[in-house]
């Protein structure tokens, strides 16, 4: 795997960025400007659901509400840094662990965005990947992989 160069991730992440911010039109559904890792992967447990949430918003579960809450307590030792500061520590080599970070990538002509919990770098290179999840069931529903593998 050719590994890129620190300035090139980053006008690359400002390409996508500003794309999203100009982008007038919009051949997706409800005129989005790009698809969330989320709602890809909501539609593997419900397309009507992605539907209903575009239309009239998401309905907050006391579920979603100890997410939230757990979420943060992740987050509590968390440093906020800039990206080319995380960028610049990755590329060092040096073990690095990086929180909520925005992930941005471009499949034919629609730009996916998602948030990583968390992704642990040796030597420059994702190793882990976190995607935690809070729920009373023993096993992840299938969308949480799909959202993980995104």
């Amino acid at each position: 795997m050719r590994m890129l160069e620190p300035a090139i991730i980053e006008k690359r992440f400002s390409e996508l960025s500003e794309e999203i911010i100009k982008k007038e039109k919009s051949n997706l559904r409800f005129s989005a400007k790009f698809l969330s890792v989320s709602e890809i992967a909501t539609q593997y447990y419900c397309e009507k659901k992605v539907e209903m949430e575009q239309e009239y918003g998401k309905r907050e579960t006391p579920e979603m509400k100890i997410g939230e809450e757990a979420h943060e307590l992740l987050l509590k030792d968390s440093v906020k840094v800039k990206r080319e500061q995380i960028i610049k520590k990755i590329y060092s080599g040096e073990p690095t662990l990086v929180r909520e970070m925005i992930l941005l990538g471009k499949h034919k002509d629609i730009i996916i965005v998602g948030i990583a919990d968390a992704i642990f770098f040796l030597a420059r290179y994702p190793l882990f990947l976190f995607e935690f999840k809070f729920s009373n069931k023993p096993v992840p529903f299938r969308e949480h992989h799909v959202q993980a593998r995104l």
